[in-house]
């Protein structure tokens, strides 16, 4: 396998981290949950979406295209 599948809670934790970095206005809030099926439910702000459950990276490059940039150079730092 190229990269093991996260968790909704590691995929959570990996937007929080972002949050905690880079301060409230870098990314909104994400919510992933798991369905009886498997597949995620992944909100945030005013959307939301089922997705099946990916890689590190799979779910970097999702966030960038739906969500928003996680460059660092982009967010800015949160110190001063």
């Amino acid at each position: 396998m190229v990269g093991d599948l996260l968790t909704p809670q590691e995929a959570e934790n990996f937007v929080e981290e972002r949050i905690e970095s880079f301060g409230l206005s870098a990314l909104p809030k994400v919510l992933v949950r798991e369905q009886p099926d498997g597949r995620w439910s992944v909100r945030w702000d005013s959307h939301a979406r089922v997705e099946r459950p990916m890689t590190m990276a799979e779910w970097e490059s999702w966030l960038e295209r739906h969500v928003g940039t996680l460059d660092p150079e982009r967010l800015g730092t949160n110190e001063g």
